[in-house]
């Protein structure tokens, strides 16, 4: 077989240079310049779809992978975190499910504790503390000093400070809405009159569903007896965490309005702020 000279044209390379220029280019335009006018009227949209695809991955391992949205929508309107969940929207609202799959609640506590500290937030809720309606002075001194202690991280000291203003906030205004008489006894079925126990308190007060199940099975309830009855063994920036949360729940329902639309807010930029790093550490170039 003779050898080709290469230093011959290829006849058919005009061909294919105008094919390239006729057709292939163009068809590269026709579908990246959508592309292009996209990333330039939103800049994020490379990272969203990176934290899309990592979220897939990452979701996918899931036991709730082939389960449909209206079911996973459903069983956290009744886990006791739903009430944090249902608040949050986008990014945010994926890496919080993510979060509580793959580290439960250890996660979501990392990502409240810089928002409950933060001096700014702390600043607001404070103010709110004192115009709210609570039982006494005193309940306002031992909330202010909680949420100093909580400020500082100073957990073992911040929970037992919290834990019985926090009850009497709810308990005080069960009295003011006649829920209950001075004596906080409530009238049972059998006409009887007995002491209320907290939890009695939060459906016949019309609190938002979530955050009575939240309260019933995180602040208060068997997790939280320990605290409550004086024998804790470690827990302490859970409870202290989520008695701050639940304070704020009681003041926008009782003293200031939008205080918990706050709170979500801080929590979910705090989400996709560890979404990002979590995305920049998967994704760091190998030196």
């Amino acid at each position: 077989m003779p050898e080709k000279d290469l230093d011959q044209p290829n006849p058919l390379a005009p061909l294919v240079e105008r094919a390239v220029a006729e057709v292939v280019v163009p068809l590269l335009r026709s579908f990246l310049a959508p592309m292009k006018r996209a990333v330039d009227a939103n800049p994020e949209l490379p990272l969203n779809i990176a934290i899309g695809w990592d979220a897939y991955e990452r979701f996918k391992g899931t036991a709730d992978y082939h389960e449909s949205i209206g079911l996973i929508r459903h069983r956290w309107e009744q886990h006791p975190l739903g009430y944090l969940h249902r608040g949050l929207s986008g990014r945010a609202a994926v890496e919080f499910f993510l979060t509580v799959k793959e580290r439960d609640e250890e996660g979501v506590l990392d990502a409240l504790e810089p928002v409950l500290r933060s001096s700014q937030f702390l600043a607001t809720v404070r103010e709110a503390i004192e115009k709210a309606p609570v039982h006494d002075g005193h309940a306002r001194q031992q909330l202010a000093a909680g949420i100093n202690y909580v400020e500082r991280g100073e957990w073992a000291l911040a929970w037992p400070l919290l834990i019985v203003p926090v009850e009497g906030a709810f308990r005080a205004s069960a009295r003011s809405s006649g829920v209950v008489d001075d004596a906080q006894r409530l009238r049972s079925k059998e006409g009887v009159r007995r002491r209320a126990k907290v939890e009695d308190l939060f459906e016949l007060l019309g609190l938002e569903k979530a955050f009575q199940v939240f309260l019933q099975r995180r602040v208060y309830g068997r997790i939280a007896n320990p605290h409550r009855h004086g024998t804790p063994r470690g827990g302490h920036r859970r409870q202290s965490l989520f008695l701050v949360v639940a304070l704020i729940g009681w003041l926008e329902a009782f003293a200031q309005p939008e205080l918990v639309t706050q709170l979500f807010t801080r929590l979910g930029r705090e989400l996709e702020r560890r979404q990002l790093t979590t995305l920049q550490d998967r994704f760091q170039p190998v030196a």
